[in-house]
C-alpha cells in the first residue's frame, strides 16, 4: 500500500488527539487549545523535589492562576491570549445590567411608597437601636442575676420587645424588595447582590485589602495586590504528582512514557476530526516551522515529505495530568444567560482546565532531502519548532542551562528537540465561550 501524504491539518489533529487521548479524554474537546512549551505550570506548592527557588508558595500559585484564568483567549487551536480582561469586562457587564422585563424607572405613585417604606425602616431601625441600648443598661444592674445578656433577654420582656422590633424590620425589608421586584423585575435582588460583590472587590484592588471570600491578596515586587479569586482543583495533589514524576524520570522501572506517533501509515481518510483545529487561523497552519529572528510572525514553512515511507514522528512526555480552574464567588452564570446576553465580541474563551505534562521530547525522522534542508533552516534560523515545541538559538549548544536542547543524526536523518528541564509545562488547555 503506497504511503499517503500527512497535510499539516492532520498533523494537528493527530497531535492534538494524541494529547486529549493521554489526558484522559474519549475525544478532542470543542475548547481545546494547544499552548506551547514556554507556558510553564509554576504551581507545585507542596513539591519537595522542585529546587526550592523553584517551589512557590500558595499565593504565587494563585496569582499565577488568575493570570491563565482571567485572560480571555481567542477561541482556536493555539493559545493567544487577547488584552481582554474577563473580571473587568465581567464587572462593567454587571454594573450595566438592567433586570429582564424591568420598568427601569419607578412610577409617581411608586416612588412614594419607597420613600414611606425607607422612612419607616429608618424609625425602625432607630428604635431597635434605642430598645437594644435600654435592654443592655438594664442588664448591667441585673448582671449578677442574669450571667449572659442571652440569658436576660430569654427571662425578661426586653427579649419580646427586641424580637418584635426584629420583625418590623424584616417586615419592612421585605415590603420594599418586593416593592423593587415588581420595579425592576424578578432577577432584581440577584443582580445587586452581585453588583455589591462585584463592586467590593474592585474597591479593594484600588487598596491593598482583600476582604471576604471574593477577592485575594497577593504579594508581589510592587507590593501588596489584591484580585478576582480563580480556584484551582488541588494543588497538593498536583505537588505530589510533579515530585512522582520527577522522580520517576529516566527511571526504567518508573512510570511508563506518554508516547503519541505519527508516521504516514497513520494519515488515513476517516482521521479523528479534531474540532478545534476548525477554529485555528490559517496563519498557524504550519505544523512544522523555523522562525527567523526568533520571531513567530516570520516563521517560514519546512516543507517535509510526509509520504516518504521513512517519514515517522514522535512526541513523548514522562506523563500528562490536569489541573482544573473555577471562576470565584463573584461570578453568577445565571446572570450571563438567558434572559441576559453577555456582549462577547468575537467569541471570546475562558480557561478552565489545564492539561499539564513533563519532560516532553520530540523525535522526527525524515527523508534524505527534507533532512538536509531542515538542518540548514536550523542552522540559519534565529529559532526551531515541531509543532509547538520550540528550541531557540540560544539552545543549540546543548548546554544543561538550557530549558531544550537539538540534537541531528545525521546517519538516521533523525532531529530529536529534549527538555531538559524539571518544570510542568501547560501544553493544552479546555476553554469555554464566554457566556
Amino acid at each position: 500500500m503506497a504511503a499517503q501524504t500527512i497535510s499539516n491539518e492532520q498533523l494537528w489533529a493527530m497531535y492534538s488527539a494524541g494529547i486529549a487521548k493521554a489526558a484522559g479524554f474519549a475525544n478532542v474537546p470543542d475548547g481545546f487549545i494547544l499552548c506551547g512549551t514556554s507556558l510553564i505550570a509554576n504551581l507545585a506548592v507542596a513539591s519537595k523535589a522542585l529546587p526550592a527557588t523553584a517551589v512557590p508558595n500558595m499565593e504565587e500559585a494563585l496569582f499565577q492562576v488568575y493570570n491563565i484564568a482571567n485572560a480571555g483567549v481567542a477561541l482556536q487551536g493555539i493559545y493567544s491570549p487577547t488584552q481582554h480582561n474577563f473580571f473587568n469586562d465581567y464587572a462593567s457587564y454587571i454594573n450595566n445590567l438592567v433586570p429582564s422585563g424591568s420598568q427601569q424607572v419607578p412610577t409617581e405613585t411608586q416612588a412614594g411608597q419607597i420613600r414611606l417604606f425607607q422612612s419607616e425602616l429608618t424609625d425602625a431601625n432607630n428604635k431597635y437601636n434605642s430598645d437594644l441600648n435600654s435592654a443592655n443598661a438594664a442588664w448591667k444592674q441585673t448582671e449578677s442575676q442574669y450571667p449572659t445578656f442571652d440569658s436576660f433577654l430569654n427571662n425578661t420582656n426586653w427579649g419580646a420587645i427586641l424580637n418584635e422590633d426584629n420583625t418590623n424590620i424584616t417586615n419592612i425589608n421585605s415590603q420594599i424588595q418586593d416593592l423593587q421586584t415588581t420595579i425592576y423585575g424578578v432577577e432584581y435582588m440577584a443582580i445587586q447582590t452581585d453588583k455589591t460583590i462585584i463592586n467590593g472587590v474592585l474597591s479593594a484592588m484600588q487598596g491593598s485589602v482583600a476582604n471576604g471570600p471574593y477577592d485575594m491578596a497577593v504579594q508581589a515586587l510592587s507590593g501588596t495586590l489584591v484580585v478576582p479569586t480563580y480556584i484551582p482543583s488541588d494543588l497538593i495533589v498536583f505537588s505530589s504528582w510533579v515530585d512522582s514524576v520527577i522522580t520517576k524520570h529516566g527511571n526504567i522501572n518508573g512510570l511508563p512514557m506518554t508516547i503519541i506517533n505519527i508516521n504516514s501509515d497513520t494519515a488515513e481518510n476517516d482521521i479523528m476530526p479534531s474540532p478545534f483545529f476548525m477554529q485555528t487561523n490559517g496563519d498557524l497552519n504550519n505544523f512544522f516551522y523555523t522562525a527567523l529572528n526568533s520571531n513567530s510572525d516570520s516563521s517560514s514553512q519546512i516543507n517535509i515529505d510526509t509520504s516518504d515511507p521513512d517519514f515517522s514522528l514522535e512526541f513523548q512526555f514522562d506523563d500528562i495530568t490536569q489541573v482544573s480552574l473555577t471562576k470565584g464567588p463573584w461570578f453568577n452564570s445565571a446572570l450571563t444567560t438567558t434572559p441576559y446576553v453577555y456582549p462577547n465580541p468575537g467569541n471570546l474563551a475562558l480557561p478552565f482546565n489545564l492539561i499539564i505534562g513533563m519532560y516532553p521530547q520530540v523525535k522526527m525522522t525524515l527523508g534524505a532531502a527534507c533532512y538536509t534542508n531542515a538542518y540548514s533552516a536550523y542552522n540559519t534560523a534565529g529559532g526551531f519548532g515541531l509543532g509547538n515545541i520550540w528550541v531557540s538559538e540560544s539552545n543549540k549548544d546543548e548546554a544543561a542551562i538550557q530549558t531544550f536542547t537539538a540534537s541531528w543524526d545525521n546517519t538516521t536523518n533523525k532531529v530529536t528537540l529534549q527538555s531538559l528541564s524539571i518544570n510542568p509545562i501547560i501544553i493544552a488547555m479546555e476553554a469555554n465561550i464566554i457566556p
